[in-house]
């Protein structure tokens, strides 16, 4: 529900059909606006040119208040608010959480691409995880898919993955099958 208090980057269909811009971050409502929760690594929000930081508030898009002032939860959906904006140059304002706030330029990505950001954050975790669980014992591959190409990324990666390990997870959660 792109209402809910907490927005989690989750896909959204409502609006008039322009393409709706992802920052790459995780949002929840707050007064005065959005607050970041979270940063999507090499998204438009991790970028040194238009770099936003966990605690920071979005108050405004192109120069629309989200809410009503400081203290007011915000009137507009962001969602609704980021119609239009995938691929095209965004000001936003951002209150930090010292209360000052800073105009800034950031160019937001598709949903696929912001859908793929998250994928390798994902898989990132994971591999981690089972590194430091596993004492670097074992190693860790998603298989994302069963289409030509995630296929050949299997094959590519599976001896990388593997190397040096005494066995090896092969993750296929979440896996689409034939896309």
């Amino acid at each position: 529900d792109v209402c809910s208090s907490d927005l989690t980057g989750g896909r959204n269909t409502q609006g008039d059909g322009q393409s709706l811009g992802y920052l790459g971050a995780d949002f929840k409502r707050v007064a005065g606006g959005y607050q970041v929760t979270r940063i999507v690594p090499n998204g438009p929000a991790d970028r040194k040119a238009s770099k936003l930081s966990v605690g920071d508030v979005i108050v405004s898009i192109n120069s629309k208040p989200l809410a009503n002032g400081v203290d007011a939860l915000p009137r507009m959906d962001f969602m609704s608010a980021m119609q239009g904006t995938s691929g095209q140059e965004t000001l936003l304002e951002v209150r930090n959480g010292g209360g000052k706030t800073r105009n800034m330029l950031i160019t937001p990505t598709s949903s696929m691409a912001d859908s793929n950001l998250r994928y390798q954050d994902e898989v990132r975790q994971r591999k981690e995880m089972v590194d430091k669980l596993s004492e670097s014992k074992l190693g860790y591959l998603h298989i994302r898919a069963m289409d030509f190409g995630s296929v050949r990324h299997y094959e590519r990666d599976l001896f990388a993955a593997a190397d040096g390990k005494l066995g090896l997870i092969i993750d296929v959660r979440d896996n689409t099958g034939v896309r």
